[in-house]
């Protein structure tokens, strides 16, 4: 008598198969968290960029409202308008007399939140460090190339704030340009 014998087919998952599988999950979680970092910088970059606009609209009210001279200036109420690093924050000073010796009165100061890795350039301003304000609220400057940079080291995305005598206009979603290149390499 001649005996059969019937192999049952195994119902689980063969080694080669499970190292297969997490090989491919470990792909794709690399992959998914090297892009949320990079959205999350793109988030930083923007939210800067909207806190200095708001900051300037915030100096040409106070301007306007009550018709006098102000600055904003890069760096804290300490440094008094010396300052040219817009990264550590800037300050809204009333600036009537901008130009003396005297100490000004700071009227508030704006921190970045999100300031890691994040690099602000601020060109063609008459002064270096210092956005004035006339009574009147429009922006004192002698050229109309006027421009707050906001930029990470190591991408190219960036966002550029066009300021206007008048008013300042925020253009977002910039890839590699001038502009990037510039704030990167300074």
């Amino acid at each position: 008598m001649i005996k059969t014998i019937t192999l049952k087919r195994s119902t689980g998952f063969t080694l080669v198969e499970l190292l297969i599988t997490l090989t491919i999950m470990g792909i794709l979680l690399t992959w998914a968290t090297a892009d949320y970092s990079e959205v999350r910088q793109r988030e930083k970059i923007d939210a800067t960029a909207q806190m200095i606009q708001e900051s300037i609209q915030f100096g040409q009210d106070y301007a306007r409202h009550l018709s006098v001279t102000s600055a904003l200036c890069a760096g804290t109420p300490e440094d008094q308008c010396q300052s040219t690093d817009w990264n550590s924050g800037w300050t809204l000073f009333h600036a009537a007399n901008h130009d003396s010796s005297e100490p000004l009165e700071a009227i508030r100061y704006f921190e970045p939140k999100t300031t890691a890795g994040v690099k602000i350039e601020v060109n063609g301003l008459e002064k270096p460090g210092k956005i004035i304000i006339n009574g009147e609220g429009f922006i004192v400057s002698k050229t109309n190339t006027t421009n707050a940079v906001v930029c990470d080291h190591n991408q190219s995305y960036h966002s550029v704030i066009e300021i206007d005598k008048a008013q300042t206009i925020q253009l977002q979603d910039h890839n590699s340009t001038q502009f990037s290149e510039s704030c990167r390499n300074a």
